[in-house]
């Protein structure tokens, strides 16, 4: 790299500019829980942020999409908001499944293989499988041992499921 005394100036291309300033205003503060990573990562408030977006429509329709991310943004914040932009093209979270429908999924999957050998071996498929809220909803009475104490989650499930 050569020793020059200028800088270039920061640009975006159009087409990414575009991209990003129409994910921050549809999706990242539209979508509560992008709006909330959104807020924590600029140290902004809910407000805060309906004004940028407010601001960026404004200026988008006089000047651009890059114009009007340069004009509302440091580069600080602009850099985290492509950063955002980023993951949610990875992958979005309305694709991402939560840990308990992974959870559930898997048990699924699990309950069918069993139910399909069981069924070959000719015997009664498995109808219901406990669930921690089922578990919790057990009666006081079914909870307590016949020694008369308490039963933990496990000895619910296997009590239930028995």
């Amino acid at each position: 790299m050569a020793n020059t005394k200028t800088q270039k100036r920061i640009s975006i291309a159009k087409t990414k500019s575009e991209l990003i300033l129409e994910w921050f205003i549809s999706v990242g503060a539209a979508n509560i829980t992008y709006r909330k990573v959104i807020q924590e990562k600029l140290n902004k408030g809910k407000s805060t942020i309906y004004r940028m977006v407010d601001k960026l429509k404004e200026i988008q329709a006089e000047d651009g999409s890059f114009d009007a991310l340069a004009q509302v943004f440091t580069i600080a914040e602009l850099n985290i908001i492509i950063d955002l932009f980023n993951e949610y093209q990875i992958a979005p979270p309305e694709a991402k499944d939560t840990p308990e429908e992974k959870h559930e999924k898997e048990l699924a999957k699990q309950s069918e293989t069993v139910n399909k050998h069981l069924k070959d071996m000719g015997m009664k498929p498995v109808e219901h499988h406990m669930t921690e809220d089922d578990a919790k909803e057990v009666s006081i009475e079914q909870s307590i041992d016949e020694s008369g104490k308490t039963l933990d989650l496990e000895q619910r499930f296997e009590r239930f499921n028995k």
